[in-house]
């Protein structure tokens, strides 16, 4: 293949768009959301709690003393040449993109498995990311149940990724509240992976399509063309004392992580979605402390 590319990036900031933007050259090669790497990552470095009914946790803990046996460098050059190999088939001449939000988290072991690879961050304000989930995927309720991770451990995984590489030639760091504007420079991208830009691609998205499950739907059947229409949507979403506490909160935990976000909401107590946002919090609660337990109890009883 002629590159291999990583676009990294939280849920909802524009990795599909950006995707389906590349993708309207012949020149790349690109499946919805591959995740293949993650398994096989988070055995060197633990990011992501696994349950199965082989017990993960034993595994995990197997594949250490082999890892161990062998050496972590043969073990990564191996897993290089694995990926490289499989997706080869496919992009033999082609620029191929993995477009995985969750490869946040190993950001830096990515680029040791693969140094020679490319990097894309995709950064977007992560109050909008807040409010792009609650709206997109939760129904408007203020329910970030699986995305606490993306949120704290991704989102500063990426900032510091993105400040450790500034100047790297292989590493391309883009906003969402940039690509969505009109004036936004797409050639500049293009030439950054070595393919040509046709500045038709940009009428051409309802033309992008990529095989398999995964990837996010909503942008796809939302939108045939770039639009800013969401990017400023989040300033209406903080607007009850619930939202608004976590709100006061993560910015705190933001500012301990070295990063100032610069935004009051207005000041409201109520409003349509509380009570439903109350109950959220409640099922929440209960499924953590609940799951915890049971965690607990899974892993001091080793099937054997």
């Amino acid at each position: 293949m002629k590159e291999l590319v990583f676009i990294l990036s939280l849920p909802r900031s524009g990795s599909t768009l950006l995707q389906r933007i590349l993708k309207c050259s012949s020149e790349v090669e690109c499946p919805a959301e591959p995740w293949v790497l993650i398994p096989a990552l988070n055995v060197i470095e633990k990011k992501y709690e696994e349950c199965s009914e082989y017990n993960s946790i034993s595994s995990r803990r197997a594949y250490n003393d082999f890892i161990n046996y062998c050496g972590k460098e043969n073990y990564i050059n191996a897993l290089n040449i694995f990926y490289t190999k499989v997706v080869q088939e496919e992009a033999y001449d082609k620029v191929y993109i993995d477009k995985t939000p969750r490869y946040h988290v190993f950001a830096d072991l990515l680029m040791e498995v693969f140094p020679d690879a490319k990097f894309i961050i995709l950064d977007r304000n992560p109050l909008a990311v807040i409010a792009s989930i609650c709206n997109s995927w939760k129904s408007g309720v203020f329910d970030l149940s699986g995305y606490e991770k993306d949120l704290h451990e991704g989102y500063i995984s990426l900032q510091r990724f993105k400040t450790k590489h500034l100047g790297n030639r292989n590493v391309m760091s883009i906003a969402y509240e940039d690509i969505v504007e009109d004036d936004f420079d797409w050639e500049s991208v293009f030439n950054f992976l070595n393919i040509k830009f046709d500045k038709a691609y940009l009428s051409k998205l309802s033309y992008s399509s990529f095989e398999g499950k995964m990837g996010d739907q909503v942008g796809i059947k939302k939108y045939d063309r770039i639009s800013n229409g969401s990017r400023d949507s989040y300033v209406a979403f903080f607007s009850n004392i619930i939202r608004q506490n976590y709100l006061k909160k993560y910015k705190k935990f933001l500012l301990q992580n070295g990063v100032d976000i610069n935004f009051e909401p207005k000041r409201r107590f109520f409003n349509g979605l509380i009570l439903k946002d109350l109950f959220a919090a409640i099922k929440v609660f209960l499924v953590k402390k609940i799951g915890l337990n049971l965690l607990f109890r899974f892993k001091n009883k080793e099937l054997r």
